[in-house]
């Protein structure tokens, strides 16, 4: 087959001209309607387990510097919980409301303590 049997033929001018938004028309009118199927649960995706829908769904990214032995504490935090898998974040988020429900005295000492760099002490070193 070579490129000259590609060429577009002459529309036949015997043929009848067929108005294509009525024959559509007729088309979908015989097609058989089904009944919708109910759609799946929320958080269900086909046998995976549903995501994680956060409390905080309009969250910022913030970007702020740790030193080693902080960023390390933060990665043996998140490995901590053996059934179940946690972000940086959420461990970031976890000391955030542990430290909101501190009482405001041992707040207070704690913060003094960062405020000193004497924060966490690393067993590695």
């Amino acid at each position: 087959m070579g490129l000259k049997d590609l060429v577009r033929k002459p529309a036949n001018p015997d043929a009848p001209v067929l108005d294509s938004d009525a024959a559509a028309q007729e088309f979908i009118s015989g097609a058989a309607v089904k009944a919708s199927t109910p759609a799946a649960p929320a958080g269900r995706r086909r046998g995976r387990p549903p995501k994680k829908v956060s409390e905080l769904r309009n969250t910022t990214p913030t970007m702020f510097s740790l030193d080693k032995k902080v960023n390390r504490a933060i990665d043996r935090l998140a490995l901590a919980p053996r059934n179940l898998k946690v972000s940086r974040s959420d461990i970031v988020r976890a000391g955030v409301i542990a430290l909101q429900e501190m009482e405001p005295d041992l707040l207070q000492a704690l913060l003094e303590r960062v405020s000193r760099s004497e924060v966490i002490g690393d067993d590695d070193d």
